[in-house]
């Protein structure tokens, strides 16, 4: 996405959410979390949320690309999401409850 002009402002791990508004240059975070195991330290977040990763969804952006497991979208969290788009990039990200939500708001 970034190759093709996209911005990405948050990441969402399964320890810790880190948001810039400005946008990552995703290759710098690539490479600090294979050095430190964690984003939880990385220095050019804006915010790092570590107690509920997921609060990262609340802040805006175009499109949301949930990418790891299954439910990360759900009836819990999609209510919260900023995202005018999601492009489900794994198996099952979305589940079926948070999908009707998301359809109710436009998503």
């Amino acid at each position: 996405m970034q190759k093709n002009g996209g911005i990405v402002v948050g990441i969402i791990e399964k320890d810790v959410g880190i948001y810039n508004s400005e946008g990552f240059d995703v290759h710098e975070v690539n490479n600090f979390k294979t050095k430190k195991s964690s984003l939880k330290n990385y220095s050019h977040a804006e915010e790092v949320e570590t107690l509920d990763p997921t609060y990262i969804l609340r802040k805006p952006c175009d499109v949301f690309a949930p990418c790891a497991g299954d439910g990360t979208l759900n009836q819990y969290n999609a209510q919260h999401l900023k995202a005018r788009v999601v492009i489900e990039g794994a198996n099952g990200p979305t589940t079926f409850k948070a999908d009707q939500m998301l359809e109710a708001k436009g998503v």
